[in-house]
């Protein structure tokens, strides 16, 4: 009860970051957790991410603010004789909120 409560927070703020609608559902079916008017989204969240997905987020960030334009982490999972799969990651909420939200009065 405890961590579902936790995981309805979680997708609620997530919500309000990215302007869509919690569906209420945890965790079933083809429903997504989020569904806004062009993304749904599936929220998976950890008291810890690995290291090496922190320090890519942080080369993104990086590379970005460097040349001017937003970062992107894709993370790969490659199976030998496999075709990889590849997941492309927008970084902030902030960013979210510059690129994908509509400011009052426009």
């Amino acid at each position: 009860k405890k961590s579902v409560d936790k995981g309805r927070r979680r997708e609620r703020n997530l919500a309000k970051i990215v302007g869509g609608k919690r569906t209420g559902i945890v965790g079933q079916g083809e429903k997504p957790d989020v569904e806004a008017a062009e993304f749904v989204f599936e929220l998976k969240s950890r008291k810890r991410l690995p290291r090496f997905i922190i320090k890519g987020i942080g080369q993104a960030l990086s590379a970005g603010f460097a040349t001017g334009k937003e970062g992107i982490l894709v993370l790969e999972e490659c199976d030998v004789g496999q075709e990889p799969i590849q997941i492309f990651c927008h970084l902030s909420a902030a960013s979210w909120r510059k690129h994908h939200c509509v400011k009052s009065g426009e």
